[in-house]
C-alpha cells in the first residue's frame, strides 16, 4: 500500500497510524492513548478502520502493522500531529465556525448556539460537521477540549462570543 492509498483513510485513522508507526513494532493500545493523549474509546473507530483495511492486526494483547512496508511508509511520512496539535487547524475555520466552536467549548447546545447566532439548529449542526472535518475530530468533546486550549493560548476566539 502506498501513500496515495493511505490518503483514502479518515484523517483520524491516518493520524493514528502515523503515530503508531513511531512506536515499537508491537504496541499496546495504551501506548497510543499516552502518545495521542486521548481516551482509548476515541481511538477505537480509527483502529477498527485500520484493521478492516488490513493495515493493523492483533498479536495477542498487542497490535502491529500487517506489513513492514506500510509501517515504513508511515514512518517516512511527515509525523502526524499529536492530539493536542489539532488546534493548529484553527486557521482553517471561518469566523462563524470559530464562534460556534467557542460556544461548544462553553457547553452550549446546538439550540442555544442557534439562538445566539440567529440561525437554525440545523445550520449549527452543518457548521459543526464542517468544523469536525477541518480539525480531523469526531466529537463535541474533542472540539470543546480544543476550544478551551485555544482560548487559553490565544485568549477568546472572538471579541464577542455572547
Amino acid at each position: 500500500m502506498d501513500t496515495a492509498e493511505l490518503l483514502g483513510l479518515h484523517p483520524s485513522t491516518l493520524r493514528l497510524l502515523r503515530s503508531a508507526a513511531t512506536l515499537d513494532p508491537d504496541f499496546h493500545l495504551l501506548d497510543l492513548v499516552r502518545l495521542m493523549r486521548c481516551p482509548a474509546t476515541a481511538l477505537l473507530p480509527a483502529i477498527q478502520e485500520a484493521a478492516a483495511r488490513g493495515l493493523l492486526v492483533r498479536a495477542g494483547d498487542e497490535l502491529r502493522f500487517a506489513s513492514r512496508e506500510v509501517r515504513a511508509t508511515l514512518r517516512a511520512a511527515a509525523p502526524a500531529p499529536p492530539h493536542e496539535d489539532r488546534a493548529g487547524g484553527w486557521d482553517l475555520l471561518s469566523e462563524q465556525e470559530r464562534r460556534i466552536a467557542q460556544m461548544v467549548g462553553r457547553a452550549l447546545t446546538n439550540r442555544q448556539i442557534a439562538s445566539r447566532i440567529g440561525r437554525s439548529p440545523y445550520t449549527v449542526n452543518y457548521h459543526l460537521r464542517r468544523i469536525f472535518r477541518k480539525l480531523g475530530i469526531v466529537s463535541r468533546v474533542e472540539l470543546a477540549f480544543l476550544a478551551h486550549r485555544q482560548e487559553r493560548s490565544d485568549g477568546p476566539l472572538t471579541a464577542d462570543p455572547r
